[in-house]
């Protein structure tokens, strides 16, 4: 009789979740039984990566299991759940559970569809990140507009909540209404992310103040060439808020600083410099003295009238502190009315945003730029330039790039150069979800929608379609996206 080892660990969030291995075959993926009230009901492999398996000597660490428990277990009563191994007697420890849920209501039960992804793993189409933006770029070059390929970058907004009111961000000029990511919410988003290239754990607030990005960061939660980012002020980093984001899943930490001098940074961000220095500082010796390079340590620049003249000692600035690189970017150009609702007074100093804008100078900002670059070269610092990237800021390829190899020039223009359909999602912490940053509509809404219904669904195929045929779709309308401007010139 084979021994096997393994646990039934527990039920969390409606998932059955544990371990199985054969140490005398550790390539073998093990076969389970879930039993409930002493009847079986489904089978699962045992083939899930976990890093804490990885690292505790269980095989490649791919022996994890987690499945979605049926309705009929969250009415109310207590039932028994069992994990047996297929076809023997042999249960795994801490098998059986009694388990009795708060019965959920109908509207409660809308579960997430994990059908096609679990046909995509079956058939081996995706197993990395890489293989699903492989697959993401060649769906949109074939037109597809039903994807086999999952989201290559995702933004989850975890909170609403802010420490700061920047004189650029709507917490600036009215008042936010504070809310964190419910951790149902966050349940269900997880059909979007396995083979995600990046994951962007941040929006419209400041993550560290929220609970719920602490759950979303937890270590083993996604693939582990998936990289996880986040912004911060870095004002909350205390010593034991560093340990915590050490022991995480993120991969990137960018510092919003704005600013190369304290003057300029209090106009613009109203904190406390001396502190931001500080906890940045602290929290990279720290990572320094496990003797780690992750997560990688950037500081953050928007760029702008105010601050444009600090952008050489902003570099510097990142040098001293020690940390890996830099990013920068210049103002979005909004349409008038937008912009002319960003004024802000502070004391003696008046933020106008369509003023501080660099749009018009263009030249004076690529040659400052390019100072600043060169730099960042001697000082060894890694550099991203986000007026330059396409679709995340780390580690996703340029899709625009690689369609570029294989599409016809003349497809290349306007609209129809725009991928973001075909690979980025953005679900606020309302559950709404938009295909972009730009999309002034939203395509679904995570409580009310399956994951397929909204990435494959009707209003995504529509956009997908308008795209292709080099029209700008409805939800594209009056955004202030660089494709859809493009193709506004060319009507």
């Amino acid at each position: 009789m084979i021994c096997y080892s393994g646990t039934f660990d527990d039920i969390h969030q409606r998932f059955a979740r544990g371990w199985a291995y054969n140490a005398l075959e550790p390539d073998t993926r093990i076969p389970l039984e879930i039993w409930i009230d002493g009847v079986k009901w489904r089978r699962v492999d045992a083939d899930l990566f976990r890093e804490d398996l990885l690292k505790n000597g269980v095989g490649d660490g791919r022996h994890g299991f987690s499945i979605r428990l049926p309705k009929m277990v969250f009415d109310g009563a207590e039932h028994i759940l069992g994990v047996h191994v297929a076809d023997s007697q042999q249960e795994l420890n801490n098998s059986p559970q009694n388990y009795c849920a708060e019965k959920q209501s109908v509207s409660a039960l809308k579960w997430v569809d994990y059908r096609d992804y679990s046909r995509l793993l079956l058939a081996n189409l995706i197993r990395t990140p890489q293989q699903n933006q492989q697959l993401a770029v060649e769906e949109q070059v074939d037109g597809k507009i039903r994807l086999s390929a999952l989201p290559v970058l995702v933004t989850v907004d975890t909170t609403s909540v802010c420490n700061l009111k920047c004189v650029m961000c709507p917490h600036g000029i009215m008042e936010i209404e504070k809310k964190h990511l419910a951790p149902e919410l966050f349940s269900r988003t997880l059909p979007f992310i396995p083979f995600a290239c990046e994951i962007q754990l941040y929006g419209l607030g400041e993550p560290l103040t929220s609970s719920s990005f602490w759950n979303c960061a937890k270590a083993g939660v996604y693939h582990p060439e998936t990289l996880v980012v986040i912004n911060s002020n870095a004002l909350l980093l205390n010593e034991r808020c560093a340990t915590r984001l050490l022991d995480s899943a993120i991969g990137v930490v960018n510092f919003s600083m704005d600013a190369a001098t304290e003057t300029s940074y209090h106009k613009i961000r109203g904190g406390d410099w001396g502190l931001v220095i500080e906890n940045i500082e602290r929290f990279r010796k720290m990572r320094d003295a496990r003797g780690k390079c992750s997560p990688l340590i950037y500081l953050n620049m928007l760029i702008m009238r105010e601050n444009f003249s600090e952008i050489n000692g902003f570099v510097k600035i990142a040098h001293d502190i020690g940390v890996d690189g830099i990013l920068l970017r210049g103002l979005n150009r909004y349409s008038d009315e937008e912009m002319s609702r960003y004024v802000v007074r502070r004391k003696d100093w008046v933020f106008d945003y369509k003023e501080q804008g660099l749009w018009d100078n263009r030249a004076l900002y690529e040659e400052e730029i390019l100072r600043a670059r060169k730099l960042a070269d001697q000082y060894g610092l890694r550099w991203v330039d986000r007026d330059t990237e396409e679709v995340g800021f780390f580690r996703v390829m340029d899709n625009h790039r690689l369609k570029s190899e294989s599409a016809p020039q003349s497809s290349m223009q306007g609209i129809k150069e725009c991928g973001y359909p075909w690979e980025w999602l953005m679900i606020n912490i309302d559950g709404n979800v938009r295909p972009c940053c730009y999309a002034k509509k939203f395509i679904g809404n995570l409580y009310e929608m399956s994951s397929d219904e909204i990435w494959n669904g009707v209003a995504m195929q529509e956009v997908r379609r308008k795209i292709l045929a080099g029209e700008i779709p409805e939800l594209c309308r009056g955004a202030d996206c660089k494709f859809v401007n493009i193709e506004k010139l060319k009507q």
